[in-house]
């Protein structure tokens, strides 16, 4: 439920928690009116940008994706924040000045002369888009361990070869798939990627 307050702003919304499900929010449309910093312009300049790291770390993602995905996925409008490779939505107004947790979707970190695909492109992605995949069945024994960081058997993954594997939740008739997360095929073992903050403690 959307409430009003005394100090009412235009384009906003107060969303109570104790009026509505979920947690309350502030919503707020804002717009910058600085007519140099326009998303086309920001683009256009990442686009000619001779930065050798983000050159780097945009060859290091497409060799990722060949190697790991059915095809390039969020390749384009690509950004270099540190050694964080973002997904970057359009049009976007500029950032700077502010400060950003995620300056977009973030696909991964360049660390040395690799890749390493984020929790977050594993969310991003539909199942059918990986070269290999895990499905686990929600109940099963495989998700709970998967869940708890454990290393798991090669012999259910679909998909040809070691590297990166998506990790899949199935629906009990098998016909949908919901991406969990990352692994990493290795031989006859998928050691696990999943985020150490996410893993089930018990």
């Amino acid at each position: 439920q959307l409430a009003q307050s005394k100090f009412h702003l235009e384009d906003t919304a107060r969303i109570w928690p104790h009026r509505s499900p979920g947690e309350g929010h502030f919503i707020a449309v804002l717009q910058r009116v600085d007519p140099g910093s326009s998303a086309h312009a920001q683009w256009e300049s990442n686009k000619r940008s001779s930065n050798p790291n983000l050159q780097a770390a945009r060859r290091f993602y497409a060799a990722f994706c060949q190697e790991a995905l059915q095809s390039d996925v969020f390749s384009e409008r690509t950004a270099l924040v540190g050694s964080y490779l973002y997904h970057q939505p359009t049009p976007l107004p500029g950032l700077q000045g502010l400060q950003v947790i995620h300056a977009g979707l973030w696909l991964g970190t360049v660390k040395k002369d690799r890749f390493e695909p984020s929790h977050a492109l594993a969310l991003a992605l539909r199942a059918e888009q990986a070269q290999r995949r895990l499905v686990l069945d929600p109940a099963s024994a495989a998700c709970s361990a998967y869940l708890h960081g454990e290393t798991l058997p090669a012999d259910q993954v679909d998909g040809e070869g070691n590297g990166w594997t998506l990790v899949s939740l199935s629906t009990p008739d098998r016909a949908h798939q919901y991406p969990l997360g990352w692994a990493r095929q290795v031989g006859s073992q998928v050691k696990n990627a999943y985020p150490k903050g996410l893993r089930r403690a018990i």
